[in-house]
């Protein structure tokens, strides 16, 4: 799978997530060892954020930036 591949298999995931997460009232399936990389950085998004907020998108840093 080259870059392109892999680029566009996140991008279709957090799409479903979003979609899923709006039909659901904002419940957001997630297989626990998935690991879930920030929107805007795409570095991965700790797991204790995860816990804490389950439709995380973004890392705390990215987060706190775009609420500016």
């Amino acid at each position: 799978m080259d870059d392109i591949d892999h680029s566009n298999e996140r991008i279709q995931r957090d799409l479903d997530r979003r979609i899923s997460s709006i039909r659901g009232g904002m419940a957001v399936e997630r297989d626990p060892d998935e690991e879930v990389l920030c929107v805007d950085c795409d570095n991965p998004i700790p797991p204790k954020r995860i816990q804490a907020m389950p439709s995380a998108t973004r890392c705390i840093q990215c987060q706190s930036r775009s609420e500016r």
